[in-house]
């Protein structure tokens, strides 16, 4: 609530910004977005990356025009690949200046997939776009295989590596050697 809340007093500063919503709950966010229809949406992490990345389906689902910018608490490898694979969702930390942060959620609302400063050190440029930097030279989960990854992110989201097996279709024993 802090926090949600003083994001909402600093955003009232910046000329030509204003909050039409503000919810604690994902669910909660998006019906109230859905009457108002906001430019921009600042989602927490803990919404946008909750069970099978929920909180961000639900709002391409529902409103697909709103520009998408993920608020996390420092960059995370994880949910900065996650970022990657969708259309048009922007990158920002609690990190990151306010200033860089207003001028991210400025420029998503005029089209721009942006990411902050520091998660930007951690991308490269590609013929298919931008990826993750997977130089040797960089410690990170970029040495992970994608099913590897997959089944990381839901243990860490609390699944169990049983649940793991029936989500993802695969036998227990797999998801114990992509776990290893």
């Amino acid at each position: 609530t802090l926090v949600r809340e003083g994001l909402v007093a600093l955003f009232s500063t910046v000329a030509g910004c204003s909050c039409t919503v503000s919810a604690a709950e994902c669910v909660e966010a998006v019906r109230a977005a859905e009457f108002r229809r906001p430019n921009v949406a600042l989602l927490d992490a803990r919404s946008a990356f909750d069970r099978h990345n929920f909180g961000l389906k639900l709002w391409r689902e529902r409103l697909p025009q709103t520009a998408l910018v993920v608020f996390d608490y420092a960059v995370y490898d994880v949910h900065l690949h996650e970022v990657l694979r969708l259309k048009n969702v922007g990158y920002a930390t609690r990190n990151d200046v306010f200033a860089e942060l207003a001028e991210i959620v400025r420029r998503a609302a005029q089209g721009e997939t942006v990411f902050s400063n520091a998660a930007r050190r951690r991308l490269r440029k590609t013929p298919h776009g931008l990826q993750l930097d997977d130089s040797d030279d960089r410690p990170g989960l970029h040495r992970l295989t994608p099913r590897e990854l997959e089944i990381m992110v839901y243990l860490a989201q609390g699944f169990s590596g049983r649940q793991c097996s029936e989500h993802l279709g695969i036998s227990i024993s797999t998801v114990d050697n992509h776990r290893s």
